[in-house]
């Protein structure tokens, strides 16, 4: 083992360890003689051991002249740990005042792009199934509340789906409420007859829909069902999620 350097890991100089180890071996020294011992040049050695008595693992005998310099025993290295241990506590104190100080300075205009998913009609059940406990998830982290602005032509084409997706275990497990706005049908008429008491729906008659819109949380759904192909948008965008959500909320309560 190289103990010189082990010392410097510990926080010594090189001198300063040079020095300790000559003490260690000698267990009293002048300046003099740690100077012959080390071949450090008596000024630096006077430095280096003031330094070494600050960190506790030297101590000076000032009662006699020349000073007399004495090792410590080496568990008092210890101390040198100690020492580190306090200056990273306070380095770690000051480093969360200057984070806070700063905070208020940091531009806030960054943009992280929304992550977004096109799913042609072939895959859009089986993205479904899958997606299908991720944004129950998202959705239970906000009000448990799909909130749907659709297409009727959508429940005609995945009638099954729709059935399906209140048996899942998340939608259950999470209580998931579906509040949804559509256009008056034949299959909506249907679709009351099975029971689904956490699925409420209100008709608009203002305009056809023809395009279904969910906000889900943090998710933004997209689809088109009227002719073929249908497909099928997922964007991940907390805040346009956001806002669609507030505004098919609103539009809930006007209806």
């Amino acid at each position: 083992m190289n103990i010189e350097k082990e010392l410097g890991t510990l926080g010594l100089t090189d001198k300063e360890a040079s020095i300790y180890i000559a003490l260690l071996k000698r267990g009293r020294a002048t300046a003099s003689n740690l100077s012959m011992l080390t071949g450090v040049n008596r000024t630096t050695v006077y430095s280096a051991t003031k330094e070494l008595a600050r960190k506790g693992i030297i101590a000076e005998d000032t009662s006699i002249s020349p000073t007399i310099y004495i090792a410590e025993n080496p568990k008092d290295l210890e101390a040198l740990l100690r020492r580190q241990e306090r200056a990273l506590t306070s380095k770690r104190e000051l480093l969360n005042k200057v984070t806070q100080a700063l905070a208020p300075l940091t531009f806030s205009g960054r943009y992280t792009p929304p992550k977004i998913q096109f799913v042609p009609e072939e895959r859009i059940v089986d993205f479904l199934n899958k997606r299908t406990p991720i944004w129950n998830e998202s959705v239970h982290g906000y009000d448990n509340i799909w909130w749907v602005f659709q297409d009727s032509t959508f429940v005609e084409c995945y009638f099954r789906w729709i059935n399906d997706f209140w048996e899942i275990e998340s939608t259950e497990r999470l209580k998931i409420v579906s509040f949804a706005i559509t256009n008056a049908s034949e299959i909506e008429s249907t679709m009351t007859t099975r029971g689904h008491t956490r699925r409420e729906v209100k008709f608009w008659d203002q305009a056809e829909n023809t395009s279904t819109l969910w906000a889900l949380g943090d998710y933004l759904i997209l689809a088109y069902t009227r002719e073929h192909p249908h497909y099928l948008i997922e964007i991940h965008d907390r805040a346009l999620a956001a806002n669609v959500r507030n505004m098919i909320k609103g539009l809930w309560k006007t209806i």
